[in-house]
């Protein structure tokens, strides 16, 4: 039998056992040595400890033999400010504190600098086992040493400098990345060939998008920018209002403009004017606006012909009707010296005038008109007469003049008179007068809209 071995503990054979039937590798994760107090062992499978330790640390590799399948190789480095104490005897711990392999070795002294030398040493364990499954040929980098050996290896493996075509690297030319590759981020503005992070990529977009109106098929629910062009809705701007009329959300700079409808039924951004209910969920933005102008009355003071709103219900609010009237910009009332109140009504009225004329033969006549509520003229007229001594025949009867409107509201007048060389006498006249319900200018129409 060979002076130098290693073999499994009992304790370790029972765990490789445990962990072949459970399909839970077995984790070995520390390595002892020690100096035998003073001879070298023979390893037992009934330890469960060494006969003098002296330094327990975790493993610095582990893995299979790749002569041997059955074979795994486990190494620890002693480093430089460790010894001072030969090392004889060597076991192998699992995660829980186990020994689970036991093995000796020549006797080996580890100087340390104080004896006037110093060095890194590598202790090797090769171990028999029954399946190379049953254990987790796994370590942890972070707290362990890496011998020559190891780095050389990993070089070797990872780093292929002739044409760098490793299934693990990417190319030198045209690299693909895989992982999470890390660069560092760029400086605001800049324009070079440097790698761009993820961070620089999210600011440079923010910042274009901060000063960009954005093209969308349907409005947004949240903030994406200031201002979004929405397909058949045209350029909205994002509004936060408190107080009467809270909104917060995506609107038109144009909404409550009345429109001039043009076509047979109203765009995506237009509302027909005809007193119709309106959903406040679908027009939670012209309902706002209403509401913070102070254009919401109580149902009782809702008429047509004015500009007003009225809050229908939890769903409905319900929009004015301005069929059949003109838009006509406000200022001061000539006949009041008051304002005009924005969106409020005002009736047809003619111009009040009067008349004046002659007739030959000294006869003057004049005449006074107004006009009545319907938009008629009505006219009663003072005729000037011949006076004499007395009252004979002469060379001519009264008689009665006509006169008429003509339908873009002038009139005019015709009269005969005829007159006695003495008597004092009086003539009535008739006026015939044409015309409809109501004064109006020439006009062409359109459909009342809001634009939503």
């Amino acid at each position: 039998m060979s002076t130098y071995f290693s073999i499994p503990t009992e304790i370790g054979e029972a765990r490789i056992a445990n962990a072949l039937a459970l399909g839970i590798p077995l984790k070995l994760t520390h390595m002892a040595v020690g100096d035998g107090n003073g001879v070298v062992p023979t390893p037992d499978r009934k330890q469960t400890a060494l006969v003098k330790e002296q330094r327990r640390a975790p493993i610095n590799t582990l893995d299979k033999d790749p002569k041997n399948a059955s074979q795994i190789i486990i190494e620890q480095v002693l480093p430089a400010d460790v010894g001072g104490w030969w090392v004889r005897e060597i076991g192998i711990f699992d995660d829980a504190g186990n020994l689970c392999a036991v093995a000796n070795c020549p006797p080996s002294y580890k100087p340390v600098l104080a004896d006037g030398a110093g060095k890194d040493q590598v202790v090797r364990v090769v171990l028999l086992v029954s399946s190379v499954a049953a254990v987790e040929l796994k370590i942890d980098p972070a707290v362990v040493l890496a011998t020559r050996k190891y780095a050389d290896d990993a070089i070797v493996a990872y780093a292929a400098p002739k044409g760098h075509t490793h299934a693990d690297l990417a190319p030198l030319e045209s690299p693909s990345f895989t992982g999470i590759p890390k660069v560092p981020t760029a400086a605001d503005n800049i324009s070079t060939d440097q790698a761009a992070s993820t961070k620089f990529v999210k600011k440079a977009v923010a910042a274009a998008i901060a000063s960009a109106v954005l093209f969308a098929s349907t409005i947004p629910t949240e903030k994406v920018a200031d201002a979004v062009f929405v397909k058949d809705v045209g350029t909205l701007q994002w509004v936060e209002v408190q107080g009467t009329g809270a909104y917060t959300g995506y609107r038109s700079p144009e909404v409550g403009r009345p429109e001039f409808g043009s076509t047979v039924s109203a765009r995506a951004y237009e509302l027909d004017l005809v007193g119709g209910l309106a959903p406040k969920s679908a027009y939670a933005s012209l309902w706002a606006w209403a509401q913070q102008n102070g254009y919401v009355v109580a149902a009782a003071s809702w008429s047509a012909k004015t500009f007003a709103f009225v809050d229908v219900d939890a769903t409905y609010f319900r929009l004015p009707d301005l069929r059949n009237v003109f838009l006509r910009f406000t200022g001061t009332n000539a006949d009041t010296g008051l304002a005009r109140a924005i969106g409020s009504f005002q009736d047809f009225m003619n111009a009040a005038h009067t008349h004046s004329g002659a007739v030959s033969a000294g006869g003057n006549h004049y005449h006074t008109g107004g006009t009545d509520a319907a938009g008629y003229h009505a006219h009663s007229f003072l005729v000037g007469n011949r006076e004499g001594a007395e009252a004979k025949p002469g060379n001519g009867n009264g008689s009665f003049g006509t006169g008429y409107t003509n339908g873009d509201g002038s009139h005019a007048h015709s009269f005969t008179t005829g007159w006695a060389s003495n008597g004092d006498h009086t003539h009535g006249l008739t006026i015939n007068s044409s015309g409809g319900a109501e004064a109006r200018p020439a006009n062409v129409a359109f459909a009342p809209r809001i634009h939503i």
